[in-house]
């Protein structure tokens, strides 16, 4: 907390920079103790790079409050973790093939869909233009029918 507050991170940041920029020990009752001198290189925004003098005494320290027992603990705990991720990996993976499978199918579907649906447009198109095209006629026929019987009305009144 300490740590995360001289930074000005937050402490879930302060976990993702452990191994990496911070390279905490751990004391007897498994608090994490951090290096002043990492901190403050990072609070001065400089780049972590330990030299390999400084390295060594921290290591020897580390040593030296681990014993074999937790080494192994931690080793299957990190198999463990490995083993979680590479299978958590595997089901997102397929989850992803299952997906782009359901989108290419659905894709496939909406393609075809869209061709039936040009053609019925180009059939529908087709018949009403032979449809107006008969109203058209009939109109023509209505219209003579109409002339004839007005010009025979027109010559039985003697006006034609």
């Amino acid at each position: 907390m300490q740590v995360a507050r001289r930074l000005g991170k937050s402490v879930a940041t302060v976990r993702r920079l452990e191994g990496h920029s911070l390279n905490p020990v751990r004391d007897g009752r498994g608090i994490h103790r951090f290096h002043p001198e990492e901190v403050e290189r990072l609070a001065r925004g400089e780049r972590p790079v330990p030299s390999p003098n400084d390295a060594a005494p921290a290591l020897r320290a580390d040593a030296d409050q681990l014993d074999i027992g937790e080494l192994e603990d931690k080793l299957r705990d990190a198999t463990d973790r490995a083993w979680v991720a590479e299978h958590q990996l595997e089901r997102v993976r397929r989850s992803q093939r299952e997906i782009v499978t359901g989108l290419d199918e659905r894709l496939a579907d909406f393609a075809t869909e869209c061709e039936a649906i040009r053609l019925q447009n180009r059939d529908l198109r087709e018949i009403v233009q032979r449809t107006a095209a008969v109203l058209a006629e009939n109109e023509k026929r209505e219209l003579r029918a109409l002339a004839e019987t007005m010009l025979e009305f027109l010559g039985e009144q003697g006006q034609f």
